[in-house]
């Protein structure tokens, strides 16, 4: 009976929205003294994730602060996630591997002075375009003027070196890569005085994790082939840190002393070929849970084809979620698909 019901809320699955999506971001900075909670290092989309915005994933008790860095995985997200009820948690779509947290210092607001080059943008005496465009990447970054490296190219000279007075300046951020554009305007009361296009080569000095020893490509990575280091990377770098790489496998060879950003590692095999899976069939307030056998492996987030356990042997699709879970995401196989 039940997996004819399953059959029929697969039907109606394929018509509804598609799952709400709680995406953990790269990076953030925060405050040390408060919770963490899920907005803070993820991004909400959709009703039922967005209601969820002041769950909390770290208590403050729990924060090193005595560490600049700490990381949020997303093992933590669904443990934060795993008291709320079977409706909500198969509704939710959670991505992303780890969010490497900045601690923000007291003195973070006056970061022009922890620079060996002060940005003095507020000081219209001694102003030009270019403390405006380093003011505009420090408040980008979020990050100290220290913890920055900005190579300006010598044919945006002009345009950097130019006085601004008590002018007003607009130092837009246009994109993210290692080569940063910012589009600036320059104002003289109603007119524009000067605009252009700059890029800067920038580095963000960050935590990151780097191979202690050689790891071959497809082996999995455990605690004593990592380190954390702070080190100078690209602003475009999607850097991890060691504890969320723990379990992951290596997508290619990496060399001993060699940063690891995101694209060097892959999750693990959540569900392996033969393992019976709880499949959760979620339509609005309706939840129905069966047992259903994996015909290949899979990793969290992706698709899964399973085969009920009743003589029918019906096959149908669903998205891992985590070891032993799936989240039915489209009806039953037909035998044009598989013959």
């Amino acid at each position: 009976m039940a997996t004819r019901l399953i059959a029929i809320l697969s039907c109606l699955l394929a018509l509804r929205a598609p799952a709400d999506s709680v995406t953990l971001l790269s990076r953030a900075t925060l405050d040390p003294s408060c919770d963490v909670t899920l907005s803070d290092v993820a991004v909400l989309d959709g009703p039922a994730a967005i209601a969820m915005s002041d769950l909390v994933v770290l208590p403050a008790a729990q924060i090193d602060t005595t560490s600049p860095w700490f990381t949020v995985d997303i093992q933590r997200l669904r443990d934060a996630i795993s008291p709320l009820d079977a409706h909500t948690r198969a509704v939710l779509n959670i991505s992303g591997r780890a969010c490497v947290v900045r601690v923000r210092a007291v003195n973070d607001e006056d970061v022009s002075e922890q620079s060996s080059h002060p940005i003095r943008a507020l000081d219209p005496a001694r102003a030009n375009v270019r403390a405006h465009v380093e003011a505009a990447l420090v408040n980008y970054f979020q990050v100290p003027a220290s913890e920055l490296r900005l190579e300006f190219e010598d044919r945006d000279a002009d345009l950097l070196n130019l006085k601004t007075d008590d002018r007003a300046v607009h130092a837009r951020i246009a994109g993210l890569s290692s080569r940063i554009p910012v589009v600036v305007t320059v104002y003289d009361g109603q007119t524009i005085a000067a605009s252009g296009t700059v890029r800067i080569t920038t580095h963000v000095l960050r935590e990151v994790a780097v191979a202690a020893s050689p790891i071959r490509r497809a082996e999995t990575i455990t605690p004593d082939m990592l380190r954390n280091e702070q080190r100078w990377l690209p602003a475009d770098a999607e850097p991890c840190s060691a504890e969320s790489l723990i379990g992951a496998v290596a997508r290619r060879s990496i060399d001993a002393d060699q940063a690891i950003d995101a694209s060097a590692a892959q999750p693990p095999i959540a569900i392996h070929r033969g393992d019976v899976v709880v499949v959760h069939c979620v339509l609005g307030s309706i939840v129905i849970e069966e047992r259903a056998r994996a015909r290949h492996a899979a990793r969290d987030g992706e698709p899964l084809e399973l085969e009920s356990l009743d003589g029918a042997k019906r096959r149908f699709l669903a998205r891992a979620a985590g070891p032993g879970r799936a989240v039915l995401i489209e009806g039953p196989i037909g035998p044009e698909r598989h013959s």
